[in-house]
């Protein structure tokens, strides 16, 4: 018999996959170990797709160190390039890194005393404060007004509750005091 015999060649599934880092809290420039188990000889392209939490250090075809920038959900992708008879191939993984949990900040003196109708800067009666912008101060009671950071005594002889709150940021959680 004669006759003409093809012969097709198809690649190889070009199956990736990556190790999944656990949920963390919140450290400046620390590295996250992500393995990358592949079957193509194919090069490794790795991203992430917020730098301003995540950037990829030490990339290499096996893994990537994936250094913690801030807070928010860091995303890891890579991309394998067809080679050695196996098709392209690509693999994402994400996880949370969270803000920091601070304590709430506390008073110098649990009773603050003023004449009627003066005026006391909270800021000064924290105990070990921080900037005077970290702060926020809210009131309970008739005895008093705040204002940013000044208490006015008001209404002689009543009681006031100021209660001082270290304020959020992109690394940090609010932190209500007493």
């Amino acid at each position: 018999a004669t006759g003409l015999v093809a012969i097709y060649y198809v690649p190889g599934a070009g199956s990736v996959a990556l190790s999944q880092p656990a949920d963390l809290d919140y450290v400046g420039n620390q590295n996250v170990s992500i393995t990358l188990t592949k079957k193509s000889p194919g090069a490794a392209a790795w991203t992430t797709s917020h730098p301003a939490i995540c950037v990829v250090n030490s990339p290499t075809d096996s893994g990537v160190n994936a250094q913690i920038k801030g807070t928010g959900l860091c995303e890891v992708s890579v991309p394998v390039a067809q080679a050695g008879g196996y098709n392209t191939g690509s693999a994402q993984v994400s996880f949370n890194i969270a803000k920091i949990t601070r304590s709430g900040p506390s008073w110098d003196n649990a009773t603050i005393t003023a004449a009627f109708g003066s005026s006391v800067d909270l800021y000064e009666k924290l105990l070990n404060p921080a900037s005077a912008s970290a702060y926020s101060f809210t009131t309970s009671g008739t005895g008093c007004i705040v204002t940013g950071a000044n208490l006015t005594m008001g209404n002689a002889g009543s009681q006031c509750l100021v209660t001082p709150t270290l304020l959020g940021d992109s690394t940090y959680l609010f932190a209500a005091g007493s």
